[in-house]
């Protein structure tokens, strides 16, 4: 094949990255002075991502912190205990509380030039519908059925639908951002990886806090929440009240109106009890609304900085409710827990948009999502002497019924779409078995199964199947005929994990993971063409090796971790866009062939004096097609090898400074900035339209009153008023050309005033 020597190549290439890395890690955690000594004991299983505070404050576990940087306790491994992110053989990074408030880190997306080989943008398509990317693995797609390589977890629930997913960061305890795969124990579509979001549990004292925030727009946000116990300690609750109105940042010169207004509101209630010494159970329920204008879409010809065009604005309607009941129960057997997470969920979307992003009627779409689901997982962790267990069981079932209606140079209404209802089951178990007290072998699998059922109603000029007006679809030609698939299909597969780790002390270790990763198989709900099959296409299988290193030096004040990995992906799922007059364009999912991804990522942290930090961090990708089975630029003969891989930016890197220092009267002032890049990397799989390079530089100036109960920032976002976007989409000349754009927002300030009781 065209690229067996290309690829030979890049793997001898990746064999040097890894070797080079091995070198330098040795290098580098061989100089810590520190003895080795054995690991300190875990702390209780919680989802905070708790911290030491560089000063020497005291631990959540009440011991007093060296003076050094802070350690994060994350709960990746699924162990029943809170474990150090620094000694986890894991690539992560995380976030707790007091990192997200004093980065004035308010969304998901604001983190993407902070963590390196990570984008944690939005669709484009649609407002509030995530497209994350994680190492190059990620999706380009506003599709419903299409499934994501980076899996998204809330409170320990997979989120099956991801609109409604990118929205604010109030009231959280931690973010954890797990590169991939993480198929063993996080599951289906963890190829690139998973993101864990925890939201803050009640403690047991009563108290308030608060937030009000004015930012450039105008956008004003209020959020409230009030805990404590309920009769008695071991009966706690809170309820968290969320609003955020947005006025709209940008300007629609069609309208000579501000366009870009949304609202944002939830209200969470949670409550804990402790049932017994061993056993509790926590509720956490949440009831959102989304709404507002359209994406600000934009098209390439009329591209003028933070305006847009639009003959449609659009629509952002996202009513969601969510329910989770976490239950934990410490056994003698093992000194292990059972842990048992129960989640259901319903999303109701009604989004659209001007996707020619002119003033001109050329392509519009609305569309239509109803989607509910249910999950549980029953798992336990255990010691056995030198062997760590955890094992348990998964299942998950979602069914969604998702309308499109396309207006094309203002003719009328274009309808389509279906219904999927599915079904997954999954075994899994992870072993680490420690054979010397620097030494451990790490061993697990996935056995997952699947189950997935279409009906697809494709477009039909002559008896129009679907009525965006009742939000109905009578007829279905999929089951039958033209095609010969029944409509149902079902995928099963082992996936293996396998490694080790090495400390040479608690503060410096080495580890190598091979995995296998699993993205589910399925049907293009949005299957336009009646010529061509929804599907089913297959399953894509990806075999990961990687090596890495982390280390805490000179008395915790120097923390250097990196990695090194290699990547190859079998039975590629790409949307291949394909002209359609009748209908504008049309998106085939299928399986289009082998690829290989590869390369690096480091971050250092150097606290340079009591309360000054600066760290800097550095991702690296490489990709390239090997074997091609469908052509994915329309350029036949040619299938396409030239082409970049989707969303791979080459570099990002980036610095970021914080400062703290007590004044005299007893209040605390801080100064935290950081600055992110990111290259420009293909938006298309067809290479006709790219994502800009970034540029992003925020800061945050806080005052934290004496005594603590109150802080007042200023802020500023994007500073350098750099203008880009997160999607990019080729119109064909019939759609009015160019290049569809959605923008991001430009330089914004802003000030709050936080408050806690």
């Amino acid at each position: 094949m065209m690229g067996d020597s290309t690829s030979a190549a890049k793997r001898a290439f990746g064999a040097r990255v890894l070797a080079c890395s091995s070198l330098a890690a040795i290098a580098i955690v061989t100089a810590s002075p520190a003895s080795a000594q054995s690991e300190p004991p875990p702390q209780p299983a919680t989802p905070a991502a708790q911290t030491s505070d560089p000063a020497g404050q005291t631990t959540a576990t009440g011991q007093s912190a060296p003076e050094g940087l802070a350690d994060i306790v994350v709960t990746a491994q699924k162990r029943g205990v809170a474990e150090r992110a620094q000694s986890v053989p894991v690539a992560i990074t995380a976030l707790n509380a007091a990192a997200l408030r004093d980065a004035n880190v308010t969304s998901l997306s604001s983190l993407t030039a902070s963590i390196p080989n990570v984008s944690l943008d939005g669709s484009g398509t649609f407002n509030g519908q995530a497209n994350f990317e994680i190492r190059g693995f990620g999706i380009s797609s506003s599709i419903p059925s299409v499934e994501p390589s980076v899996g998204v977890f809330i409170d320990g629930v997979y989120q099956g639908q991801t609109l409604g997913i990118i929205t604010d960061l109030f009231d959280i305890d931690s973010i954890e951002v797990l590169r991939g795969p993480q198929g063993t124990l996080f599951g289906r579509n963890t190829t690139g990886g998973a993101v864990s979001i925890n939201t803050r549990r009640p403690g047991d004292k009563f108290a308030m806090e608060g937030k009000l925030s004015l930012e450039s727009g105008p956008l004003v946000t209020a959020a409230a929440s009030v805990e404590g116990p309920i009769g008695t300690p071991n009966l706690r609750g809170k309820i968290t009240v969320y609003s955020s109105h947005d006025a709209g940042y940008y300007h629609n010169r069609f309208t000579d109106s501000r366009y870009g207004a949304s609202t944002t509101l939830f209200v969470r209630p949670t409550l804990t009890w402790d049932i017994t010494d061993r056993l509790n159970t926590t509720l956490i329920g949440e009831i959102g609304h989304i709404y507002g204008d359209g994406p600000p879409g934009v098209n390439s010809q009329v591209l003028d900085k933070f305006n847009v065009n639009l003959d449609y604005e659009g629509n952002t309607d996202i009513q969601y409710r969510r329910l989770t009941s976490e239950t934990n129960w410490k056994v003698g057997f093992g000194d292990g827990t059972i842990t048992n997470v129960f989640g259901y969920s319903r999303v109701r979307a009604l989004p659209s948009s001007d996707v020619d992003g002119l003033p001109k009627p050329f392509f519009a779409i609305d569309t239509y999502l109803r989607q509910h689901q249910i999950s549980e997982e029953l798992r336990y962790a255990g010691t056995f002497g030198p062997l760590k267990i955890t094992i348990g069981g998964f299942y998950y079932a979602q069914k969604y019924f998702y309308l499109e209606s396309r207006r094309l140079n203002g003719g009328p209404p274009i309808g389509f779409g279906g219904e999927i209802d599915q079904k997954s089951a999954a075994g899994f178990g992870q072993l680490q078995l420690d054979l010397t007290d620097h030494f451990s072998l790490i061993a697990g699998g996935r056995y997952s199964w699947e189950r997935k059922s279409a009906q697809v109603a494709t477009y039909n000029a002559a008896a129009p199947r679907c009525n965006f007006a009742t939000l109905s679809c009578q007829t279905f030609n999929f089951p039958g005929p033209p095609f010969a698939d029944d409509g149902t299909n079902t995928w099963s597969r082992f996936s293996p994990k396998a490694g080790f780790q090495y400390r040479f002390n608690p503060n410096a270790q080495l580890y190598f993971t091979y995995s296998e990763g699993v993205r589910s198989g399925g049907y293009n709900i949005r299957s336009t063409v009646g010529s061509v099959s929804p599907g089913p296409y297959d399953q894509e299988i990806q075999n990961s090796f990687e090596f890495g290193f982390k280390s805490d030096l000179f008395n915790h004040k120097l923390r250097l971790n990196g990695a090194a990995f290699y990547n190859r992906i079998r039975g590629l799922q790409r949307d291949i866009t394909i002209a359609d007059p009748a209908v504008g364009s049309a998106q085939i999912t299928a399986n289009a062939g082998t690829a290989e991804i590869y390369g690096g990522e480091g971050e250092i942290t150097w606290l340079v004096l009591p309360g000054l930090t600066v760290g800097a961090h550095f991702g690296y990708l490489k990709g390239k097609y090997e074997t091609l089975t469908a052509d994915l630029n329309g350029a036949a003969p040619g299938p396409g090898y030239e082409l970049q891989l989707v969303r791979l930016p080459k570099w990002s890197y980036g610095a970021n400074l914080s400062y703290k220092h007590t004044l005299a009267n007893g209040g605390v002032a801080s100064l935290n900035t950081d600055y992110g890049h990111v290259d420009r990397a293909a938006a298309q799989d067809n290479n006709t339209s790219f994502l800009s390079s970034r540029d992003l530089w925020n800061g945050n100036i806080a005052y934290k009153l004496p005594g603590g109960e109150m802080t007042i920032s200023v802020f500023a976002k994007n500073i350098l008023n750099d203008v880009t976007w997160v999607q990019a989409s080729a119109r064909a000349a019939a759609q009015g050309g160019g290049v569809f754009l959605t923008l991001s927002r430009g330089r914004s300030f802003g000030g709050s005033v936080a408050f806690k009781f």
